[in-house]
């Protein structure tokens, strides 16, 4: 028998591929392994005859021959070959099921997408009924024969577009069948390429600064970033209002970005290149406009202030400045955000209830929905990944609602909450207290809202201030001050990176881009809007006067 036939990669000393202690390197890496995944890397890059001088000179194979065929039959399709490779590699029923179970309903697809509903129906009641875990998985499986359209099969089944193709299920069905066969015994898919891409990425964890979108991964050199990557030049200025400005937000794509006014207005700026040119000024009535937001779509904007009212705009109408003004509170509007799943919106309000508000309600009048009530005064508001919704109370509390209004979690504080805020992604709930010493503390909405971080440094005491968290993987923290300054913070561990003076008074409210991780924006007493970039991204920005 040749050399690797018997079993795992088995060397000139007959060696099975297990480590011995001459096989370790100085660095604790076993050599054969080391060899294993080169012999893999080598083929991954077309490089066939390099590799096979590798294995001749070291002799170590990547994997047994038989592990080799089995990937070759499995993307062959030849499914009885492949399971009797399998049922002698010596694992658990468990994984032995899986492993099979795997195949086999690749088989089943591939018969359905053929035509063949005989065959289909044989494999589904005999192999597939013997291996199937639960019986949703059959119910499931007998379910794609009402498909005769590949691409309706897959959207039952839920995989992307990319998995749709016969070659591309199959590579899937290897890595199945790969996870339920040692790894010493059949290597993981571009194993030194995963390897090369987590160290880089691990490089880029230990950086607080790390806030690139840069795709490309350097190898000759540790990866390094510095404070250049942080939003902290000027990139433009504009008086976006004529009285304190209270709030500012970005649309879901990034491209436009709304502020709101003592002044009585909502004021939307977009991004046209490399200049930011006013879009509208939205003004509902005499009313001071305390917050605004975007809907999913990016199609609506509501907004509310010192009244019982919402106002509504439709930005896709001929008459788009034009409000839709509803009033179904009993007292001062103080909380509004657009569910995440629908352009549907929740509000809170000093009457201590939570509305829901359907398109119906837009559309047609219709009241909108009460779906809590609380024995306090609510503050403010806002929405999780989950349309969980947060919302914060006069008792020094928050709390976490489904949208039936049943109670998740209770988060209590010892000093009043001023406002609060979740991530663009969802995940990272802010709260900020007006205490000293005066803080935002972050809440990991995944880790059944858990404290994951508290920063501190800003000033903030006789007014509202608010905070955001963004940038690449939501690495930082940003806030305002009543000092004038914006300050960014380090997610992670809490280090204070920068502290920028921008506006002349507080600096109210500042939002992160949801596309561009190296720009946010802030607003302040003084009127203005600012947009803030990395040194990069002021690099590439046409400067005016600002």
């Amino acid at each position: 028998m040749g050399r690797g036939e018997s079993g795992f990669g088995e060397n000139e000393n007959g060696s099975n591929g297990e480590s011995s202690n001459s096989d370790i390197l100085p660095s604790g890496i076993s050599r054969t392994e080391y060899v294993r995944i080169m012999l893999q890397a080598l083929h991954d890059l077309g490089y066939s005859r390099s590799g096979q001088m590798l294995a001749d000179e070291s002799g170590i194979q990547a994997e047994a021959t038989q592990i080799a065929e089995l990937r070759t039959m499995i993307h062959d399709g030849n499914w009885d070959k492949v399971i009797k490779v399998i049922e002698k590699q010596g694992i658990t029923e468990v994984e032995l099921q899986s492993a099979l179970f795997s195949v086999r309903k690749q088989q089943y697809l591939e018969l359905v997408e053929a035509g063949n509903v005989g065959s289909a129906l044989k494999c589904l009641r005999g192999s597939i009924a013997k291996y199937a875990v639960t019986s949703s998985d059959l119910h499931d499986l007998s379910a794609i024969l009402l498909y005769k359209v590949p691409r309706d099969l897959m959207a039952h089944l839920g995989l992307p577009d990319s998995c749709s193709s016969v070659t591309e299920r199959r590579r899937v069905v290897v890595q199945e069948v790969q996870g339920c066969l040692p790894a010493s015994s059949m290597l993981p898919e571009r194993r030194l390429e995963t390897l090369l891409c987590q160290a880089v990425e691990a490089q880029k964890q230990r950086s607080m600064y790390f806030n690139s979108l840069d795709r490309s991964i350097p190898l000759i050199e540790d990866y390094r970033s510095g404070p250049d990557q942080l939003p902290t030049c000027r990139l433009h200025a504009v008086q976006s209002h004529t009285d304190e400005a209270w709030f500012v937000t970005w649309s879901h794509d990034g491209s436009k970005v709304a502020t709101t006014s003592r002044d009585c207005s909502v004021a939307i700026h977009n991004l046209e290149g490399k200049r930011l040119v006013q879009d509208c000024i939205l003004r509902p009535r005499d009313a001071a406009i305390s917050q605004c937001a975007w809907s999913a779509s990016d199609r609506y904007i509501a907004a509310i202030g010192s009244s019982h009212e919402v106002a509504l705009w439709d930005l896709a109408a001929p008459d788009r400045q034009r409000a839709k003004l509803m009033e179904y509170h009993g007292d001062t509007v103080t909380g509004i955000k657009w569910l995440r799943s629908s352009d549907e919106f929740v509000t809170c309000a000093l009457d201590k209830r939570v509305l829901r508000w359907s398109d119906r309600c837009i559309s047609d009048g219709l009241a909108p929905e009460e779906i809590w009530q609380s024995g306090c005064r609510l503050h403010d508001l806002a929405v999780t990944s989950d349309d969980s919704i947060a919302v914060a109370t006069t008792e020094k509390e928050i709390v976490v609602l489904s949208l039936a209004g049943i109670i998740r979690h209770r988060i209590k504080h010892e000093d009043s909450i001023t406002s609060i805020h979740v991530s663009m992604s969802g995940r990272f709930l802010l709260a900020n207290i007006a205490a000293k010493p005066y803080a935002v503390v972050v809440y990991d909405a995944k880790d059944g809202f858990s404290v994951a971080q508290r920063v501190s440094g800003h000033k903030q005491g006789r007014f509202v201030i608010r905070s955001d968290i963004g940038g690449v993987n939501d690495n930082f923290i940003v806030a305002g001050s009543e000092d004038g300054h914006v300050h960014v913070w380090h997610r992670m561990t809490g280090k204070m990176l920068a502290c920028v003076d921008g506006h002349a008074g507080s600096v109210n409210s500042v939002s992160w881009n949801p596309r561009r991780p190296d720009v946010l924006a802030s607003v302040g007493d003084d009127c203005k809007l600012i947009l803030w970039g990395s040194a990069r991204a002021l690099a590439q920005t046409l400067m005016g006067d600002v």
